[in-house]
This record gives structure tokens, C-alpha cells and sequence, in this order.
């Protein structure tokens, strides 16, 4: 089971939650420092020390042994970062457990990457959830941390906590009304910054935003964790203030081009990625708003991930060409809203 099958991830201004702990292992040099072979040791510690010490069952893959497919898949679900699978992927481990909450990339930038991801607004359980595996970890291996800088990490910007909170929001007022750029102002202001759909250096399509905390030194994960779950809160209710006005002034026109969205997303024959994300947003706005009455109980989130293209390539081998992806796209699409 995947974070975006619960319905929770699919209501509402939230789609996820998630928090990502940077940790390494003491008198081991980086990762980009590291040998090939020291990689591997490292691998081998970690796997060793979750198997002895933690009380469930999780998967264990080698990323090196990973198809692109694979790899990107594992992206497109925000198991992974772009960076743990491009390159040379020798010594590089993934850790999952049974229900893909929390994912563990063994020497990404720094030795350990651990992060848990919930569905909807749920950042203080996505902490508790990495937490625990940080803790079973800390049982087993010394980690590096300074009494004055705290934990240790490759990036200069981690330091302290090693803690990036982040919640992914789907702000379609806010974009329409062109007040995202004064958001990543204010933002920015309080220390946290606005993302797109992958994170760092991806673009916002669908109307998509990470929002994450940048001060990791000098602040506490329980504060850090606070000053995000506040401004994620004011952002909602401004977003949803917007979409009330949108809604009321927009009249038959903006109904109209809510449901023209919904008619191409329903019977199109071939839909580019860029052009399902648009589509996606306004269906997803209108099912909200109540403009779409008779979709309600589907999960748009799941139908987000599941027809980005890795995931359509694995379920249709035969759609290596963009344009064959696009029809595939478009009857997955079909058959969801069905």
C-alpha cells in the first residue's frame, strides 16, 4: 500500500506530509568522498543494524540492480530524490517498508537520507515515523554529531536538526490569482521556502507546491515542525478564502471552464503529461468546489502518480514512444473516471 491509495492524500488543499532526517556515520568520510568499496560496507552496516534491531519487516534495494523504469517510479512515488538515482548508483541501498511510508536512501548526499511520508496534513506523524528509524539506527551506529553544530551533514544547510519537513499543496486560487510570488516572499521571510512538484529545481505544474522549512541549525525539530504547521495553515485558508471568491464571482464562465476541463480530461484519445497536470488541477478544483458532482469518491491523487510516465512504461512495455505514452495516458484516464 502506497501513501497516495489513502483517501486523505486525495481531500482537500494537502495532498502529503513528509520529513527527511540527513544523517552519517561517524570516522566515514561523505558519500562523495567514499570508495566504492566503503559504500558497500556502509550499506551493509545499515541493513545489518535494521534487521537485528527493528521489530518489522522491510525491503531492501540495490539500486545499482534497478531499471530506469524502476528508478523513476520510485521518483514518481516521492520515495527518492533525482539525485539517489542518476549517476553511478554503485553502493547505493534503498530501504522501504511494507506499506512504502518510509524509505531510507543509503548515500544519497549524505550516508543516510531517512524519510517517512503520510498522506494530508500529518507532518508531526511523518516526523514520529523517521524518528523511529533514526532511533533503531542511533541503537546500532554512531552517527556524527557535534555538541554546538549538531548532526552532522555533507550540505552546510543541514546542519543541526539534518531535519527538511515539507507538505505538498495543490493551490489552484492562488496561481490563478497571481499570488504565488508573494507567497515565496513571505515565506522565504520566516524562513521556509516554496517548491514545485519534485522539489528542488522542478517546476510547480498543477498548480502543485512544496512548501518545506530551510533553518536547520539553532532551531529544534518540534519548533521547526510547528512554524511549518502554522504557515501551511494560514496558506489553506487563504487558498480556500480565494477559491470562494473565484467561485462567486467567476459565474457561469468559470463553471464552464471547470467542466470543459473535465470533458477533455474524460474523452480525450491522447494527453501529454503537461497537459494532464492543467487538466487535473481545474477537475480536482472543481470536484471541491462542487462544480463535478459525480466523481467524488475517486482518488485523484493516485491517478496523478499512477499516469506519469514510468509508471504507464511499466504497466505498457510498448509505450517506449511519448506520443504512445499520451494515448495510454488518456485511456488510464478514461477508465478512472469511468
Amino acid at each position: 500500500m502506497k501513501w497516495y491509495y489513502g483517501k486523505a492524500s486525495s481531500e482537500g488543499v494537502v495532498l502529503s506530509s513528509r520529513v527527511r532526517l540527513a544523517r552519517n556515520l561517524e570516522n566515514y568520510p561523505f558519500p562523495k568522498k567514499c570508495s566504492p568499496d566503503t559504500k558497500k560496507e556502509i550499506c551493509q552496516k545499515i541493513k545489518n543494524t535494521v534487521e537485528q534491531l527493528a521489530c518489522e519487516r522491510f525491503n531492501y534495494i540495490n539500486m545499482e540492480d534497478q531499471s530506469v523504469i524502476d528508478k523513476n517510479i520510485l521518483l514518481e512515488d516521492h520515495l527518492v530524490s533525482r539525485e539517489f538515482c542518476e549517476g553511478d548508483c554503485a553502493g547505493k541501498l534503498l530501504i522501504t517498508d511494507e506499506q512504502n511510508t518510509v524509505s531510507v536512501m543509503i548515500n544519497e548526499e549524505d550516508h543516510l537520507r531517512i524519510q517517512s511520508i503520510m498522506p494530508g496534513l500529518d507532518i508531526e506523524g511523518a516526523y514520529e515515523r523517521a524518528n523511529y528509524i533514526d532511533d533503531i539506527i542511533c541503537q546500532g551506529e554512531k552517527v556524527a554529531f557535534d555538541e554546538k553544530l549538531g548532526y552532522l551533514t555533507s550540505c552546510p544547510t543541514n546542519l543541526g536538526t539534518g531535519m527538511r519537513a515539507s507538505v505538498m499543496l495543490h493551490l489552484p486560487a492562488l496561481t490563478s490569482c497571481g499570488q504565488i510570488k508573494n507567497l515565496v516572499v513571505l515565506m522565504t521571510k520566516i524562513g521556509l521556502t516554496v517548491r514545485g512538484l519534485y522539489g528542488e529545481g522542478s517546476e510547480a505544474e498543477g498548480c502543485l507546491y512544496q512548501v518545506s522549512n530551510q533553518i536547520t541549525l539553532g532551531v529544534s525539530e518540534k519548533d521547526a515542525i510547528e512554524k511549518l504547521t502554522s504557515a501551511v495553515g494560514q496558506i489553506v485558508e487563504r487558498e480556500r478564502q480565494l477559491r470562494e471568491t473565484l467561485l462567486s464571482g467567476g459565474g457561469l464562465d468559470f463553471e464552464d471552464s471547470i467542466c470543459r476541463s473535465y470533458g477533455i480530461l474524460r474523452y480525450a484519445k491522447k494527453l501529454s503529461s503537461k497537459e494532464f497536470l492543467k487538466l487535473w488541477s481545474d477537475v480536482k478544483f472543481g470536484v471541491e468546489s462542487g462544480v463535478i458532482r459525480d466523481i467524488h469518491d475517486i482518488n485523484l491523487t493516485r491517478m496523478l502518480v499512477e499516469v506519469m510516465p514510468a509508471h504507464i512504461l511499466a504497466k505498457y512495455p510498448e509505450a517506449a514512444q511519448s506520443s504512445k505514452r499520451d494515448e495510454k495516458r488518456a485511456e488510464m484516464i478514461k477508465n478512472y473516471l469511468m
